[in-house]
């Protein structure tokens, strides 16, 4: 991966680090919003709503870690491992090193063939 200049790594950890500053961003702004509307006089009401936006905050930031855990799961098994398969080779591999061990003929696939002829 280092050949085509790509840290997958970086780049994932990149993307949860965003997502974990929009969330934040979006619920304080949510809080303080609605704190200047209920008042922040530490009164019932204030204490009510910072313990629900937090429970809620909670909620959506579990589901969202799942789902972008399964993410990075499908980036590095798909994207960064087709990514593998085609990165340049490092210079110190032989021709031989290069030839993969590609199967040029699928007996199924051949015989299906054959069946259409």
């Amino acid at each position: 991966m280092e050949s085509l200049g790509i840290n997958p790594e970086l780049f994932v950890n990149e993307i949860l680090n965003s997502v974990d500053y929009a969330l934040d961003e979006a619920f304080d702004f949510f809080l303080q919003q609605q704190l200047g509307v209920v008042g922040s006089g530490g009164g019932e009401k204030a204490e009510a709503l910072v313990k629900g936006v937090e429970s809620i905050r909670n909620l959506v930031q579990d589901a969202l870690c799942k789902k972008l855990e399964t993410w990075e799961n499908y980036c590095q098994l798909s994207v960064f491992g087709l990514l593998q398969e085609f990165a340049l080779p490092k210079a110190n591999e032989s021709a031989k090193d290069l030839s993969h061990d590609v199967e040029l003929s699928d007996p199924d696939l051949d015989n299906e063939l054959r069946l259409l002829e």
